[in-house]
């Protein structure tokens, strides 16, 4: 009975064999019990249960969301702020002379600009002071203003009248803002012109007088205000000088007439076309062109 008991008995398990142990099995219930209450924990879940790299990545994508968040934020307020606080600057509270200057100086030029090149520009068509600047930039332009004579045909060339740019003597090329009536008339006075005579009979259009009419002592009405100087003759035949004289002579007189009317502060668009017709002659004194005195 003994061998028997002793064949039947099994042998006891060793470590290798894997079996459970009672104390085994005791630490690991104490560490699953463990496990679960720090899973159950919130402290400290992110650091055991969420891997490195998706630490990282989550961390990225708040960082940068909080940052757009925070641009956003400040932007707007800082939007707000400055609209809240923002003040317009009493500009057309200023005395009328220093806004007359200031607009003299921003809008002033000393380079003479080509009449039918003239442009408003930019900064002048804000609607707060369109109205009260636009005067003092057309004064305070000087213009050149090409105008074709014909003298050359009536001293140079057989053909007068017949001639094909005949028709276009003493005529004005106007700006595109003048044309269409973009701005009002009142407001156009100009106080710089430069008349620059040519020859109509060529094509080159070879200057033949440049005459200057400026307004001077700005602010008064009296004829003296005016000034016509002629800057340059170029050489034409010696019968035309005499005419080229009496065109000054015209040009001057009817200077002299329009400042002297009442309440004069410079030269109109129409008075600019008026001026420009004084270089072209209509009389015809019934003799045949002189080539005696050919300078050329």
């Amino acid at each position: 009975m003994a061998l028997t008991r002793s064949a039947n008995k099994r042998p006891a398990p060793s470590a290798e064999s894997g079996a459970p142990d009672s104390s085994s099995s005791g630490k690991r219930r104490k560490v699953s019990q463990g496990k679960k209450k720090t899973t159950s924990s919130p402290s400290s879940s992110t650091a055991v249960a969420t891997s490195p790299s998706s630490l990282k990545k989550r961390t990225v994508v708040r960082a940068r969301t909080s940052t757009s968040a925070r641009l956003h934020l400040s932007q707007s307020s800082h939007d707000m702020r400055t609209r809240s606080k923002a003040r317009i600057f009493p500009f057309f509270r200023l005395p009328a002379e220093i806004r007359n200057l200031i607009y003299s100086e921003a809008y002033g030029s000393d380079d003479p600009v080509d009449l039918a090149d003239l442009r408003l520009p930019a900064e002048l068509k804000v609607p707060e002071i369109f109205g009260e600047a636009l005067p003092f930039f057309f004064e305070s332009t000087p213009v050149v203003i090409p105008v074709m004579s014909n003298v050359c045909v009536r001293h140079q060339h057989l053909h007068r009248a017949e001639h094909e740019r005949y028709e276009r003597t003493g005529q004005v090329e106007l700006p595109r803002i003048l044309q269409e009536g973009c701005v009002p008339s009142k407001d156009v006075r100009f106080k710089c012109l430069h008349f620059r005579a040519k020859c109509c009979c060529c094509d080159r259009g070879k200057v033949l007088l440049d005459v200057d009419v400026q307004v001077v002592n700005r602010g008064t009405s009296l004829g003296a205000l005016t000034e016509t100087e002629v800057l340059n003759r170029l050489q034409v035949y010696a019968s035309a000088v005499a005419e080229l004289d009496k065109m000054v002579d015209v040009v001057k007189g009817v200077v002299d007439e329009i400042s002297g009317r009442e309440n004069f502060n410079g030269f109109t668009v129409d008075d600019v076309k008026r001026l420009a017709m004084c270089f072209r002659n209509d009389e015809d004194d019934g003799k045949s062109p002189d080539h005696s005195d050919d300078m050329f």
